[in-house]
C-alpha cells in the first residue's frame, strides 16, 4: 500500500474514535467562546504557549470544482521544544480570524478527493470579525505531522466568490491569523484547557523600496 495512502487511512481511523471522545467537552468549550469575555483571538479559553511546536502555512489558492479555495499544510515545525505545557501537543482544531461577513463554505483535510471533504462551522468573534473552524482532523500527533515532513496535512476552505485570501484575511496581503488547537484530554488535571498556539500564515511583503 503506497505511504500516502496508509497515512490517511490511519487519519480516519484516529478521527472516527477521537471524535466520540471529545464531542461532550468540545460543545461545552465552544460554549465558552464569548467576545466580551475573551475579547483577543480566538475568543475563547486556552492556553496560548510562547513556544510553538505547530505552524500553519499558506500554500495558495487552488481551484477544485469550480471554486476556489485557500489551502494551507499543518507543519511540524519545533517537535517537542523543551518547555512549556504544549510541548507535544497533537492538533484537532484549527480556526481562522475572518474579516469579512460569513458566506457558505466547505472544505478539504487530508487530500482534494471527495472522500476528505471536511466541513467549516463559524463562530462570533469581536465586531467586524468571525471566525471559521475546521475541527475533528484527528487529532493528529506531531508523530504523524513528521511522517508527512515539510509538505505538511493539508487543509482547504471555500473562498468567497471573487475574493482572495487578502480580502477575508484582513491584514493586507495572503496571510489570515490562525490558533490550532489541541484535543481537550491533551492536558489532564484542573483546569483542564486546550493549547491554541496562535500564528500569522504566510510571509509578510517586503517593505516599500525607498530611493536614497
Amino acid at each position: 500500500m503506497p505511504l500516502c495512502v496508509a497515512l490517511l487511512a490511519l487519519f480516519a481511523a484516529v478521527s472516527v474514535n477521537g471524535d466520540r471522545t471529545l464531542l461532550k467537552r468540545r460543545s461545552l468549550l465552544q460554549d465558552e467562546t464569548n467576545p466580551s469575555l475573551y475579547p483577543n483571538f480566538p475568543f475563547c479559553q486556552c492556553i496560548k504557549p510562547a513556544i510553538n511546536p505547530i505552524d500553519v502555512q499558506f500554500t495558495g489558492e487552488r481551484s477544485i470544482g469550480g471554486n476556489n479555495y485557500a489551502c494551507f499544510a499543518i507543519i511540524l515545525k519545533n517537535p517537542n521544544p523543551e518547555r512549556g505545557p504544549c510541548r507535544t501537543m497533537d492538533v484537532h482544531k484549527v480556526e481562522f480570524d475572518i474579516k469579512h461577513p460569513r458566506w457558505n463554505a466547505d472544505g478539504f483535510a487530508g487530500g482534494f478527493a471527495p472522500a476528505n471533504a471536511k466541513a467549516v462551522s463559524w463562530a462570533n468573534g469581536n465586531a467586524g470579525t468571525q471566525v471559521l473552524k475546521m475541527t475533528q482532523l484527528g487529532p493528529l500527533t506531531q508523530a504523524q505531522l513528521a511522517l508527512l515532513g515539510p509538505a505538511g496535512y493539508p487543509l482547504c476552505w471555500e473562498l468567497p466568490a471573487g475574493k482572495t485570501l487578502a480580502d477575508v484575511g484582513g491584514l493586507g496581503y495572503d496571510g489570515v491569523r490562525y490558533a490550532v488547537f489541541s484535543s481537550v484530554d491533551f492536558i489532564r488535571g484542573p483546569p483542564v484547557d486546550d493549547c491554541c498556539p496562535i500564528g500569522i500564515t504566510g510571509l509578510r511583503p517586503p517593505p516599500p523600496f525607498t530611493p536614497a
